[in-house]
């Protein structure tokens, strides 16, 4: 799941860089192939979870952000940082959002949480919560 880097090549008999020509059929574009990877990446990107939920974390539930915890004992602040771009392309904010949540999860458990409330939306692939211990 993880993004690749480009890799360039110098030719033996110019000295120029011949654009990954080595990698492709002869007669084929190189543009046409450097598009056709980038879209391979980011399929095969797409669908991938990084974060995995930890036993203890699944026993940590999400509080709506306007909910009050008023019964539960504060346990702490937690914050969490994922990618949010691969090869340079914006991932989808919803699995950014989720893997952040996870991350939460699973520290709260960590710090003998039950619960995490969010402190504001995710941005940039980072995201703060608090961790309470509720009845």
């Amino acid at each position: 799941c993880n993004g690749g880097e480009a890799v360039t090549r110098r030719s033996y008999n110019s000295g120029e860089p011949d654009n990954l020509r080595f990698l492709l059929p002869s007669g084929s574009r190189p543009m046409k192939a450097l598009s056709i990877a980038v879209v391979l990446t980011l399929l095969a990107t797409s669908g991938c979870t990084w974060v995995a939920l930890e036993q203890s974390g699944s026993r940590v539930r999400v509080a709506a952000a306007d909910e009050a915890l008023s019964g539960c004992t504060f346990k702490g602040d937690i914050t969490t940082t994922v990618t949010n771009r691969v090869v340079g392309v914006e991932r989808n904010s919803i699995k950014v959002a989720d893997e952040l949540e996870t991350l939460a999860r699973n520290e709260a458990a960590a710090l003998g949480a039950n619960v995490i409330k969010p402190k504001g939306p995710a941005v940039a692939g980072e995201q703060s919560f608090t961790a309470h211990q509720c009845p």
